[in-house]
């Protein structure tokens, strides 16, 4: 039998409470979220909770710049 080593355990506490922390903070910002819709801000949580590793990342990469941005007016400016 092998026994496990303690800095195994350590590794594996650390990563995992560091993608706790990331899946936490992902779901945080989706709710927090002023400028996401009721329909898409379900759609996202339903993502994360589906996807638990890739979920959080395609959020923090896609939805949080494409939630976050400005509609243009015809002419290329922002319209606000």
């Amino acid at each position: 039998m092998s026994s496990v080593e303690p800095v195994h355990v350590v590794a594996f506490i650390v990563v995992f409470m560091s993608w706790i922390t990331v899946w936490i903070l992902a779901i945080a910002s989706i709710l927090r979220r002023p400028n996401v819709t009721g329909f898409e801000r379900g759609v996202w949580i339903v993502v994360v909770i589906v996807f638990p590793f890739v979920g959080p990342l395609v959020w923090a990469v896609w939805g949080r710049t494409r939630s976050g941005l400005v509609p243009l007016s015809p002419d290329g400016s922002p319209s606000r």
